[in-house]
C-alpha cells in the first residue's frame, strides 16, 4: 500500500531514502526511551539502508511494528464536560472515511500520493471554523517511515528533523 505512493513521492519530490530512514532512526530514539515500548533498541539511518527490501523502496526498518491499540474517546456535551474532573476537549470538526472522490477512477484525481487528508482538509477546516495554523496536531500513530514526508496533511517533527540531519 504504501511502496506504490512513496515511489511516486520520490520521483515528484526527490526524496531520498536515507530521509526516510531517519524518520525510522528518530522513531527508535524515542522509543529507546519509553519504558512501555514494544521495541526499545535504537538504530541509525544506515541500520535502516541495510536492513532487506520489504517491496521497494521500503526496508524491513521501514516499516512499522503491528501493534496497534484500542482507543476509547468518551463524548458528552460542552455543559455536562464543565463539571468533570479533567480540562475538557471540544471537538470542532471530525471528518471519517474521505477518500478519493471515486476509488475506481483514482488516476483521474491526481497524483497516487495525494492522500486522504488532502481531501479531507476541504471539509474539515470550514466545519471546524479553524484553520491549519490555529492548531498544534500531535500524531500518536506509529506508520511506516515514509508516513511522515508524504502522507501528512501537516509536517510532523520527525519528518523536519529528519530532513535536516539529511541535508
Amino acid at each position: 500500500m504504501f511502496a506504490p505512493t512513496f515511489m511516486r513521492h520520490m520521483h515528484d519530490y526527490g526524496t531520498k531514502p536515507e530521509q526516510v530512514a531517519a524518520v525510522k532512526a528518530i522513531h527508535s530514539e524515542h522509543a529507546s526511551n519509553n519504558p512501555k515500548a514494544f521495541y526499545k533498541q535504537r538504530y541509525t539511518v544506515d541500520d535502516v539502508l541495510k536492513s532487506r527490501i520489504i517491496c521497494k523502496p521500503l526496508h524491513l526498518l521501514d516499516c512499522c511494528v503491528e501493534t496497534d491499540n484500542g482507543t476509547a474517546i468518551v463524548v458528552t456535551s460542552a455543559e455536562r464536560a464543565r463539571n468533570c474532573r479533567q480540562h475538557p476537549v471540544l471537538i470542532r470538526g471530525v471528518v471519517g472515511r474521505c477518500s478519493k472522490p471515486r476509488t475506481d477512477m483514482h488516476y483521474q484525481h491526481g497524483p497516487i500520493s495525494t492522500v486522504a487528508g488532502h481531501y479531507a482538509k476541504d471539509i474539515l477546516w470550514p466545519n471546524a471554523g479553524v484553520g491549519p495554523q490555529d492548531i498544534d496536531p500531535h500524531r500518536l500513530l506509529r506508520r511506516p517511515s515514509p508516513s511522515p514526508p508524504c502522507c501528512s496533511s501537516r509536517t510532523t517533527a520527525s519528518a523536519r528533523r529528519a530532513r535536516a540531519a539529511t541535508t
